[in-house]
């Protein structure tokens, strides 16, 4: 558009020109006696026309190039609001990628929380049964070791070595259940020390085979109580104590 206007002047001012040219050839006569103020006014209204015609071609070019640069000016802006809403959507884009990698790193470090925390009550646990063990080695460490033999019966009494392999111990009382074809006189040590013997009498009543519940409750060296169960078994000719494969419940 704006070199159609500038053809079209071009071609307005050439055949503008052309007549004026050829207006003033027929005329030529006429100007040799004017005055210059005349001329002026003469050249002035002859190129007028000429000025008015490029000033409006110029309005209208001027209009076409404001018309191009408002077009240009809505395209960059529509051009730069598209590349906002391409940066907004990367932006959402890597918001979701850093929330995912927050998360995955979240869940990392609550398995290794939860891994530590698992080997750390490992340790404590294997630490706790360790001084278990080593509370219970020494404790027995403490503990006598009665040990009982075989006696055979002479008349009605029968008598059993009652020895202690282990350490000394204090309060010693051993006690046993009623038996229809046995019972044993009262046993009772202050201080029963270790490798010391002591002889438990039992009191035969009958020849028929019985068993019956014994009992030997004792204190140790740091004053802890305890208490040995036992089975003590006649087979009307032989006494034997042995260790009860069936205790009763500790109340």
């Amino acid at each position: 558009m704006s070199k159609a206007l500038g053809w079209l002047g071009v071609v307005l001012t050439v055949a503008y020109l052309t007549g004026w040219g050829l207006l003033v050839h027929h005329r030529a006569n006429s100007f040799s006696g004017m005055e210059l103020n005349a001329i002026g006014d003469f050249l002035g209204g002859s190129f007028g026309p000429l000025a008015f015609l490029w000033l409006v071609l110029g309005f209208f070019q001027q209009g076409i190039e404001l018309r191009q640069n408002s077009a240009a000016l809505r395209q960059q802006a529509e051009e730069v609001k598209a590349a906002a809403a391409h940066a907004s959507g990367l932006l959402e884009v890597a918001k979701k990628e850093h929330q995912l990698e927050l998360q995955k790193l979240q869940r990392a470090m609550d398995s290794e929380r939860v891994a530590l925390e698992a080997e750390t009550m490992a340790r404590a646990a294997a630490a706790a049964e360790r001084e278990r063990r080593a509370e219970a080695q020494r404790v027995r460490k403490l503990q006598p070791d009665f040990t009982f033999g075989s006696a055979l019966r002479i008349e009605d009494r029968c008598t059993v070595r009652m020895v202690n392999d282990g350490q000394s111990c204090l309060d010693v009382d051993v006690q046993i259940n009623e038996s229809v074809s046995f019972w044993l006189d009262p046993v009772r040590v202050d201080h029963f020390r270790s490798k010391q013997t002591e002889l438990l009498v039992f009191q035969m009543g009958s020849h028929q085979p019985d068993a019956s519940r014994m009992q030997v409750n004792y204190t140790d060296r740091e004053g802890n109580e305890y208490t040995i169960h036992l089975v003590a078994g006649s087979t009307g000719e032989m006494m034997v104590i042995e260790e009860d494969p069936e205790p009763p419940e500790q109340t």
